[in-house]
């Protein structure tokens, strides 16, 4: 027969998220972007196996976004529909 008892650990929480493009303070409500990403073997730029990781900001996400040569699909999850364009102001 097993018995238990209860025991505590400590647990690691995010306490503050900071925007890498800016360094805005993000709340865990805002629109953000969590980036986690392991390059591979052959990774000219970062090197063999190297994990890069960062957050970003709504405004810093629709910044980056502005820069490609190829436009981001954008989905309405309100209306299910789908439209590739560059992000306007009257998107947001």
């Amino acid at each position: 027969m097993k018995t238990f008892k209860k025991q505590t650990k400590e647990e690691m929480v995010v306490d503050t998220v900071t925007c890498n493009g800016c360094c805005k303070a993000i709340t865990i409500y805002d629109d953000r972007l969590e980036f986690e990403y392991t390059f591979g073997y052959n990774s000219e730029k970062f090197g063999d196996m190297i994990e890069c990781r960062f957050d970003l900001c709504e405004e810093c996400i629709y910044s980056l976004v502005e820069t490609f040569k190829i436009p981001a699909k954008l989905v309405d999850r309100d209306e299910c529909y789908v439209f590739s364009s560059r992000v306007t102001d009257d998107q947001s």
